[in-house]
């Protein structure tokens, strides 16, 4: 039985991002999740159980990759993985951006700590520092069927830049179709497919 996933690549510029929500309320600290302080995450009650949390952070720590979090009234209650230049779909695709772009994935909230926006102001405070060393662009893969994520994501001012359409065959073929372009093999960690952004 085919596998099918479909992702949209969603696209803004820094420097729109980093002009919002530059006040907020002093119950509400952002900060980055440095590599020594990861078992902040590791450890938090409140994370999504569909990763191998302390291998996922490790290994994109080792990647560049940095958290940016919320803390309301002093509780981990949200965060995100920023990351340069590229990401790694499946263990199979790497989608590979410009020097000046630079990837949010992995974002988490807490149920209890949805509906205040903090997906916003960690991408805002995020945007704000890459600005400053030179980023320009963020992108994101969003799953197309989450329709929940897909909306937040424009509702930052994000709009839809791409589509990824994947569909896994008998015995690991692969085809994919980006932004309508057929790809198809038997792609796979050691053989990855990569699409190039700009």
């Amino acid at each position: 039985m085919p596998r099918k996933n479909a992702f949209y690549i969603q696209t803004a510029e820094l420097v729109q991002l980093a002009a919002t929500y530059t006040t907020i309320d002093t119950s509400i600290e952002l900060r980055w999740i440095e590599q020594e302080d990861q078992h902040l995450i590791i450890d938090c009650p409140h994370r999504s159980p569909s990763k191998s949390w302390p291998e996922f952070v490790e290994r994109h720590y080792a990647d560049k990759g940095r958290i940016c979090a919320a803390f309301v009234d002093g509780d981990l209650v949200a965060w995100r993985l920023f990351k340069p230049h590229f990401q790694t779909m499946w263990d199979w695709l790497e989608v590979l951006g410009a020097d000046g772009v630079v990837f949010g994935l992995a974002a988490y909230t807490a149920p209890h700590a949805r509906g205040k926006r903090l997906m916003t102001m960690i991408t805002a405070h995020a945007a704000r520092e890459y600005a400053k060393l030179g980023y320009t662009v963020l992108m994101a893969a969003t799953d197309q069927l989450n329709d929940a994520a897909v909306s937040a994501h424009s509702h930052i001012g994000m709009h839809r830049f791409g589509l990824i359409e994947a569909t896994r065959w008998p015995l690991g073929f692969r085809t994919v179709r980006i932004n309508g372009k057929l790809r198809a093999g038997f792609f796979n960690h050691r053989r990855r497919l990569i699409h190039h952004v700009s």
